[in-house]
């Protein structure tokens, strides 16, 4: 797995190769967010964030291989405009889902999320096959591995097997954090921006492993962070990677002319990695994505990665095929941002 501490060590070697790094403030438990910027700091900018969901730990990775590459095969691109990488926003949650909660000082805070993470039941049309997650309907909830009682059809694959194990068993798994999205304090980061905040169809009411929006908006540091950092850069354009699904999500409530702007991105970004397009917003509220084009009026998207049927978290077998699949994202980024200089100076 990709962790805080690998994205550390790469920051490192983006250092001491003379890549521009910082920090864009810090999570509830004191940690220091990464950024790395690639290209000109003039001209017009993009921000590319990932892993603002605990278990989707494999966008940080595949972000991190998305900066290497546009290095090596955008040179002339990036004399005339920049990217910002965020490649770990929820760093505490991401932590939370691969060590548990042990390593977090406050013994209040450690009993508080454990007790969280008891609550949270399996769906009761979803099934677990060879490592890949069937269900009933087209969408459902997801869910923690905590204090689950199911049955569990035969699996074969080592992915599947392992995680179906971890269903099987009917004892208290308030340790397993593995499926939880939120942050430290509970909130899911991806709904406290101020954008409709609190209107989402999935928003619960009190803290929880995934879908509350917080006590208000922007009440997160992490949130904060972003907003912040966002707006001091000021992007033409941004990317939030998320898994899974292979989709790509664009709308939130724009008119003409921003509509068929954003539509002509998302269509050539869905061409590039072959995600689905996805015409509407599914009654989502108050992410990244959303506030960038409720509040900033610039085109973003929500990438998810990786082939629905796959369990949370996804495999990292699936990186390879996903980070080949996003190779023509840095390209169409950086090809609006030229256009967009254009117009700035004819």
């Amino acid at each position: 797995m990709y962790g805080y501490q690998d994205l550390l060590t790469d920051i490192g070697r983006f250092q001491r190769a003379n890549l521009r790094t910082g920090a864009i403030g810090r999570t509830v438990l004191g940690a220091p967010i990464p950024y790395v910027h690639i290209g000109s700091p003039r001209g017009g900018q993009a921000v590319v964030q990932a892993a603002i969901h605990a278990r989707e730990h494999l966008t940080a990775a595949l972000t991190v291989g998305l900066i290497g590459f546009t290095l090596k095969n955008f040179p002339r691109e990036l004399r005339s405009c920049g990217i910002y990488f965020i490649p770990m926003v929820n760093i505490d949650g991401v932590r939370l889902a691969q060590e548990g909660a042990d390593f977090i000082a406050d013994p209040k805070r450690r009993e508080h999320l454990r007790q969280i993470n008891r609550v949270v039941a399996q769906p009761k049309n979803e099934k677990i096959y060879d490592g890949f997650l069937r269900t009933g309907k087209k969408k459902t909830a997801d869910c923690n591995a905590a204090a689950i009682k199911t049955s569990i059809d035969p699996v074969h694959e080592k992915t599947g097997k392992d995680f179906a194990e971890r269903l099987r068993n009917d004892s208290d798994r308030s340790g397993d954090f593995s499926l939880w999205k939120a942050s430290a304090r509970a909130a899911d980061l991806n709904c406290n921006f101020p954008a409709r905040w609190g209107m989402g169809a999935e928003n619960v009411k009190e803290p929880a492993a995934e879908s509350w929006p917080g006590p208000y908006p922007a009440s997160e540091p992490e949130t904060r962070a972003l907003i912040d950092f966002t707006l001091k850069v000021r992007p033409k354009i941004t990317i939030s990677y998320h898994s899974k699904g292979r989709e790509i999500y664009w709308r939130f409530h724009q008119a003409e002319p921003a509509l068929s702007r954003d539509r002509r991105l998302a269509e050539a970004l869905a061409s590039a990695t072959g995600y689905r397009l996805i015409d509407g917003d599914r009654n989502s509220a108050g992410g990244y994505k959303d506030w960038c084009v409720e509040t900033l009026k610039i085109p973003a998207f929500t990438i998810e990665i990786a082939d629905d049927r796959h369990a949370h978290p996804v495999p990292y077998s699936a990186l390879p095929e996903e980070s080949e699949r996003n190779r023509g994202v840095p390209g169409i980024v950086l090809g609006y941002l030229q256009r967009m200089n254009k117009i700035k100076n004819p």
